[in-house]
């Protein structure tokens, strides 16, 4: 089937460190079975952070999508399966968001937070408790999150949990935080687009990305005026971003 399709949203981006403390150096297990563990504690923190929803304050500022967004995501959608499939998921397993909503629908829609690396102690390390456990989180915004409140917002949040032994915890963002963009299937330049791939490939598909392009809000603040639409469309088979 020859579909003309048209990337209509990206993702926003931050990225955290989150680091929990508890020894000055490691310590064997044995001489320091009482000892308070890091890396159970930061586990704890992190299982707080499983559903974003469930965070107060974190979706407040996300927008809803129109009727006619929602149409065309739902009728340009992969099949969870095909999803699954694509990007390798195990058999079993269960994607992110309601399954009653199309899979395109949650990419614009559904904000997620990855745990991206852990660490603590070196691999193939001595039988010892560690002296701290880190580790580094994406959070995929949707359109109207900023980036600089939901730091704020995730700040509240852990602080606001009972940390295993009581132990201190630190949050630091890595880098400079990016706005997700959603085009306007209603400005002029983009239904002339879209009526043009139906013209020539029978039928038309809205394609969003879960990843974050900075640039697209650079420019917008740049010409408030712009119209700006993405003709480019990620491939999965690429395995954009895999250590390949």
């Amino acid at each position: 089937i020859h579909t003309g399709t048209l990337e209509t949203a990206t993702r926003g981006l931050v990225t955290f460190e989150l680091r929990v403390d508890a020894l000055e150096r490691p310590v064997h297990s044995g001489i320091g079975c009482l000892l308070p563990d890091p890396c159970q504690a930061l586990a704890s923190l992190i299982t707080s952070l499983a559903n974003p929803r469930d965070i107060s304050g974190f979706i407040d500022d996300c927008e809803p999508l129109s009727e006619e967004e929602i149409s065309l995501l739902d009728q340009s959608s992969s099949s969870e399966e095909t999803y699954a499939r694509e990007l390798g998921v195990k058999r079993g397993a269960k994607l992110r968001g309601s399954s009653a909503e199309s899979v395109y629908r949650r990419i614009v829609t559904e904000p997620s937070i990855s745990i991206i690396n852990m660490s603590a102690g070196q691999k193939g390390g001595g039988n010892s408790i560690q002296p701290y456990a880190r580790c580094c989180m994406g959070i995929r915004l949707t359109p109207g999150q900023d980036p600089e409140r939901i730091e704020q917002v995730l700040h509240r949040h852990l602080s606001s949990q009972k940390v295993p032994y009581n132990l201190p915890f630190t949050l630091e963002k890595l880098h400079l935080g990016a706005k997700a963009w959603k085009g306007n299937l209603k400005g002029p330049f983009t239904k002339r687009y879209l009526s043009w791939l139906k013209e020539i490939y029978g039928q038309i598909a809205t394609m969003p990305t879960g990843g974050a392009l900075p640039f697209i809000a650079d420019f917008e603040r740049a010409f408030p005026n712009i119209e700006i639409f993405i003709v480019g469309v990620e491939d999965p088979a690429t395995a954009a971003h895999s250590h390949n």
